[in-house]
């Protein structure tokens, strides 16, 4: 896909960088279909979508959470980190862009910032969902 740049670190995709103008198709999932967080990009002219609902997934267990940012507005630096706590790459995403978040992570608001947030639910709570890393 035009654009689209996959982020490795130490040999392992890590995330996923979207610049606000990547693609030129009209439907563009940058997900896998194994991903927790199915990512599409749409760039489309007059279309409708017919009415419709999604079944629901059964069985689920152990999932790796991912997480999705779009910048409305603003501009952030993101980190990504290995298993063991080690910085492995880094992405500046700005207005426009979004980026596909598959490892640990840090981020720096660069800017007064506007983003969107997006990751698996149900959420457990700040402490029972998150392990941080020393510094």
């Amino acid at each position: 896909m035009s654009g689209l740049q996959k982020i490795y670190g130490d040999g392992k995709l890590v995330g996923i960088y979207l610049p606000k103008d990547f693609s030129d198709k009209e439907l563009a999932f940058v997900s896998e279909p194994s991903y927790a967080l199915q990512v599409g990009f749409h760039n489309r002219g007059e279309t409708y979508i017919e009415p419709h609902t999604h079944k629901d997934i059964e069985n689920i267990n152990n999932i790796v959470v991912q997480e999705f940012f779009y910048v409305i507005e603003g501009k952030i630096l993101v980190e990504f980190y290995n298993d063991d706590g080690k910085k492995v790459a880094e992405q500046i995403v700005k207005t426009g862009d979004a980026v596909l978040i598959m490892s640990g992570h840090g981020i720096k608001l660069l800017e007064k910032t506007k983003m969107l947030e997006t990751k698996p639910g149900p959420y457990p709570g700040k402490e029972a969902e998150k392990v941080y890393f020393k510094k």
